[in-house]
């Protein structure tokens, strides 16, 4: 049986996660095995802010409302930017 004002199977879920992601890197050689890349990282991109833990009470006037964000402890993050230097021999 479906909670009261629930009109379908899993319309309850909450919100979709948006995040994407890139990382670029350039390889440079330095003779025989040796080299360098140099490689730079961006997580979630658009700063998409991700809601979650959402109240669950149904008798709570906030029924439904996130209660936690993206970059709140133990979440995905907000954006987040790094840059590394790998060495090759």
């Amino acid at each position: 049986d479906l909670p009261a004002g629930i009109e379908t199977v899993n319309s309850g879920r909450g919100a979709d996660n948006k995040q994407l992601d890139i990382r670029v890197s350039k390889k440079f050689k330095m003779g025989g095995a040796k080299g360098i890349e140099l490689i730079g990282e961006v997580f979630n991109v658009f700063n998409s802010k991700n809601p979650g833990g959402f109240i669950g009470n149904m008798t709570a006037a906030n029924f439904g409302k996130p209660t936690e964000y993206a970059g709140d402890f133990k979440r995905g993050e907000q954006r987040l930017a790094q840059v590394g230097l790998r060495f090759e021999f």
